[in-house]
């Protein structure tokens, strides 16, 4: 627990340094569309991966990878997206992997310079990647993967994210509710927050056993991001970001007739990288992000190393339309106004 009040007043100092910062935006860098109520399709894949390595041995538990469909919304300063209920019917399956469902809901809530980024997000059914080192003489073109159809990952997390650069818009490459005008890079810090969940709700016989575990990590990042404008309507982003963490650990075993409870403490390094090319022409806009994250735990009192890792692939189309009259009046005068809210 040192090591999460640590971290948090470490967060709070950088926070009472960029505040100290805020400058007002030059509206010859950024143009705003928060007047405008802009709804945004979209297909991801966001789903995590999980390896697993020790002396011994090492295995890679995988997702399907497929594309989500998710609708977001966008109005003033709150931006909302959830994933569709059509979620398999654009995705090639291999049913030697099994199924795959995965449900996210993400919301974005926007201060100046300050972006607050939610997500809940919840993915059942796993295939061992690595299934050939387990089965002799495993044919990997036609031999079924080692599959893990009850493994259920659950998370809640967020990251709060800072612009040093006042004249940098990070909604303009998050929630499009903003467009770069001229080229500009940012230092941006950040403080991740997670509580999740990994289950394996498989029944328990007497020869086999199950495990669940209750992870809260923390995880201070620093990293760099560039906004490049090509041409008036087209522009090309790339950014590396750093950082280190903490995650306290509580396992439960489950064997047929007993219960075996521990808790760890480990240490994590993160890494993360992003691109994305992006058009907008201020009502229309579309854009494809690319952006690869790796998280590396080393446990306390183990040999063994649980690395995270997930590439996702973002494809988005949107459209700016005028806010209905009443919602406009609405938001303006009951939410914003009173809540001092700009």
């Amino acid at each position: 627990m040192k090591q999460q009040k640590k971290l948090f007043i470490l967060f709070l100092s950088i926070s009472s340094f960029v505040f100290a910062q805020e400058e007002t935006k030059n509206n010859a860098y950024i143009k705003t569309f928060k007047e405008y109520f802009a709804l945004k399709l979209s297909t991801s894949n966001s789903a995590k991966s999980f390896t697993i390595t020790s002396p011994q041995t090492s295995y890679t538990l995988s997702p399907q990878s497929k594309q989500i469909p998710k609708i977001g919304l966008n109005y003033q300063f709150i931006s909302v997206q959830v994933t569709l209920p059509i979620i398999n019917y654009i995705n090639d399956f291999d049913s030697r992997k099994g199924t795959t469902k995965t449900t996210d809901i993400g919301l974005n809530i926007f201060m100046p310079h300050w972006h607050h980024y939610f997500l809940y997000q919840k993915t059942k059914g796993y295939y061992l990647k690595n299934t050939e080192d387990f089965i002799t003489n495993w044919n990997d073109q036609k031999d079924d993967y080692i599959q893990f159809s009850d493994l259920v990952y659950k998370e809640y997390s967020g990251i709060s994210t800072f612009a040093l650069n006042p004249n940098f818009s990070l909604k303009s490459l998050t929630n499009q509710s903003e467009k770069q005008m001229i080229s500009v890079g940012s230092f941006i810090p950040s403080i991740s927050y997670k509580y999740y969940i990994i289950d394996n709700q498989e029944n328990i016989t007497s020869d086999n056993s199950t495990q669940k575990s209750n992870n809260l990590e923390f995880i201070l990042q620093v990293g760099y991001m560039y906004n490049h404008i090509l041409t008036k309507n087209f522009f090309i982003s790339g950014g590396l970001s750093g950082g280190a963490g903490y995650k306290y650990t509580k396992l439960l075993t489950r064997l047929d007739k007993d219960e075996v409870r521990s808790k760890n403490h480990s240490n994590s390094i993160q890494l993360e990288t992003d691109f994305t090319l992006g058009y907008d022409n201020n009502r229309f806009y579309s854009g494809c992000n690319i952006s690869r994250t790796i998280n590396k735990h080393f446990q306390k009192r183990s040999t063994a190393t649980l690395i995270e890792q997930t590439i996702r692939l973002n494809v988005y189309v949107g459209y700016r339309f005028d806010p209905p009259k009443k919602l406009d009046h609405y938001i303006k005068e009951k939410i914003m106004k009173k809540y001092n809210i700009k």
